[in-house]
């Protein structure tokens, strides 16, 4: 039985890229126990156990440890190697009588070993739990069956019908997977050899370019990579002012000036063996498009005795002189400038994919600084995704409208008078810590929920307002709008509706929008403007700069009330302080503009007393309280006035 299966394996190896080394390994302890049970009497079953450990270990070997790669695979093999010695030298020093807690032992480290890689496996996208469990159901039953037989509980032909009802199904199931891969090869290298040298097959060549596309490239660098494990540099770059390209010339003409550019650069690498080939090995193209305008290049690290960042930068040189200066196109002349995104395979577990995506974020950092070369950084990724953990959990507690909303009062300084509050939202991340203002509307428009958030802090300022009624306090609420995806078309639709809902005077509610929405969606927050007066909401403008051009806006819309930042102002205005001095003279301006101003940042004594020598009366800020929360709004204006009838008494 087991010669037939040996001659058919090495029949099919010039054929088929089969590894003998195993099958023989398994078929070698198949036969040590077959001879043990028939042919030895003293010491049978120290040999019948030799036998069966190196059966399970071949089994792992092949299943696990031959489809892992670089530190893996040597961690694993040696795992397996050094379980299997240290099980055979038990057998052969340790009494007969202990060979059943041995065998379970070493069958329960097998089958630890089994999970790990195929934990492995499956994150490699390399193992089917589905189509290995059979075999591993089986080893399962022969262990147990070799479990009963050292204990003298199974007759011998119980441990040998289940040897070999496993040795011939992993036999066929390895010369499948054989097959299957040797035919995925024969099909990937005839969809490599199109007639015309590769340029003619839309599935692996960009239409545009000729050059091999994101697939292609994939698919070779992985081949390189299974090959030699070791260290692969991804470098992604692109022209970075070609998309304005398209806009003057359109995308037929800027298509013939990408294919000039990506022609000159191909041209100018393909020579350097030290860069991975995309195609044939008599037709190299060092090059590849992976989408929109991100091209790929890939070193072999330890193709040259040099550091590999000095290849890298060497490279990248020699990738942007390769750009012509100017590339004609009819009457124009086009300069074009390369940037440079890097990162390492050996860096990421050998994963391509994952290191060719790296290194299109290290492409986009090197746009945002204004640098040639940028190399990933596994801190950038690291803090990227806490990012995204706190968009998410800020995402899931404003649908569960879990936010913890605090008041700032707003207080005429000069007559110690409550003019209204200001609603702010107070969140905290993952970590404990509180974001400021700024982060937090940052990852809430990031996490899509910006609108949501809008609506829910309107909707507690109506209902506030309603409330403060009813204990016979009328001040305005302000609420704060620094995202332009709040103002949606419905909102004001929206703020009718809640009004109505909760008995709300709209007279008394203040929309606050930034001033950067006045630049960012000018004609969106003209259109909003108009309709909030037009159902009585009043408009303030936060963190006016006193620009000329905000200043424009602000003559041309029907604005309520201005505020402005204040907390630069400390000590006396004569201390020639340039902030102190803009901020002096505009809130002179407004004064002269007759529009009512309210300071931010009120802070200490110091800032309040600058404040009013200047002219100013209502403001807010740390001074007056850090912040109510909203189930105390109650108790503390009830305080508030308690306190303000006092102080007018004492002073009639």
């Amino acid at each position: 039985m087991i010669i037939p299966v040996i001659l058919i394996l090495v029949l099919l190896k010039p054929i088929a890229d089969i590894s003998l080394r195993y099958p023989i390994i398994l078929s070698g302890a198949l036969l040590i126990q077959l001879f043990a049970f028939n042919q030895i009497e003293d010491n049978q079953f120290n040999l019948v156990l030799i036998g069966a450990s190196a059966f399970v270990s071949a089994i792992l070997q092949i299943s696990i440890a031959e489809k892992l790669t670089g530190k893996k695979k040597i961690i694993f093999t040696l795992s397996t190697f050094l379980l299997l010695s240290l099980f055979i030298v038990g057998v052969l020093i340790l009494p007969s009588e202990d060979n059943d807690k041995l065998w379970l032992v070493f069958s329960v480290i097998n089958f630890l070993l089994i999970v790990i890689g195929g934990l492995l496996l499956h994150k490699m996208s390399k193992f089917h739990l589905g189509r290995e469990f059979v075999i591993w159901f089986l080893v399962s039953v022969y262990c147990i069956a070799v479990y009963l037989r050292s204990m003298t509980t199974m007759a011998d032909y119980g441990v040998i019908i289940s040897a070999i009802v496993i040795y011939l199904m992993f036999i066929a199931h390895y010369c499948r997977s054989v097959v299957k891969n040797n035919m995925l090869k024969l099909t990937t290298a005839s969809d490599k050899s199109p007639s015309s040298q590769g340029y003619g097959n839309t599935q692996h060549f960009d239409p545009i370019t000729n050059l091999p596309n994101y697939h292609q490239s994939l698919h070779c660098l992985r081949e390189f990579n299974h090959h030699d494990p070791s260290s692969l540099a991804i470098i992604v770059f692109k022209p970075i002012n070609f998309a304005q390209v398209n806009k003057v010339l359109g995308h037929q003409n800027s298509d013939i000036l990408l294919l000039q550019l990506a022609y000159n650069i191909q041209k100018s690498i393909v020579d350097n063996e030290l860069l991975v080939n995309f195609h044939q090995p008599n037709s190299p193209i060092r090059i590849a498009r992976l989408q929109g305008l991100d091209f790929v290049v890939a070193i072999d690290a330890n193709a040259s005795h040099h550091p590999i960042k000095i290849l890298v930068e060497e490279l990248c040189r020699e990738l942007n002189e390769a750009v012509p200066h100017a590339l004609s196109f009819k009457s124009f002349s086009l300069n074009f400038d390369l940037k440079f995104g890097v990162a390492f395979v050996n860096e990421h577990n050998n994963d391509i994919e994952q290191t060719i995506a790296f290194a299109g974020d290290a492409l986009l950092e090197s746009e945002q600084n204004h640098q040639l070369v940028w190399y990933f950084n596994q801190e950038t990724a690291i803090y990227t995704e806490q990012k995204l953990l706190i968009m998410e959990r800020l995402k899931q507690d404003i649908i569960d409208n879990k936010l913890t909303w605090l008041l700032q009062p707003q207080i005429s300084l000069n007559e110690s008078q409550l003019i209204g509050f200001e609603l702010l939202t107070d969140w905290h991340s993952t970590n404990g810590n509180e974001l400021d203002m700024k982060e937090f509307i940052e990852i809430a428009e990031y996490s899509g929920e910006m609108y949501h958030l809008t609506r829910q802090i309107i909707e507690r300022a109506c209902k506030l307002i309603a409330s403060l009624h009813r204990e016979n306090f009328y001040v305005q609420v302000s609420v704060n709008l620094s995202s332009q995806d709040a103002l949606e078309h419905d909102l004001i639709e929206f703020i009718e509706e809640i009004s109505d809902k909760h008995y709300t005077s709209l007279r008394y509610l203040v929309i606050e929008l930034d001033e950067a929405l006045l630049f960012k969606a000018a004609d969106k927050t003209k259109l909003i403007i108009d309709q909030l007066k037009a159902i009585g909401v009043k408009v303030s403008i936060n963190n006016f700069s006193g620009s000329y051009e905000a200043l424009r806006y602000l003559r041309r819309l029907a604005i309520d009330q201005v505020k402005v930042d204040c907390s630069q102002l400390k000590g006396p205005i004569n201390e020639g302080q340039s902030e102190k001095t803009i901020i002096s003279a505009l809130i002179n301006l407004i004064r002269k503009m007759k529009i009512p101003l309210i300071a931010t940042g009120i802070n200490n004594s110091e800032i309040k007393n600058t404040y009013v020598d200047i002219g100013g009366d209502i403001g807010q800020g740390n001074l007056i309280t850090n912040g109510i929360n909203l189930d105390d709004v109650k108790a503390w204006t009830a305080q508030w006035l308690k306190e303000h009838v006092e102080n007018n008494s004492d002073q009639g």
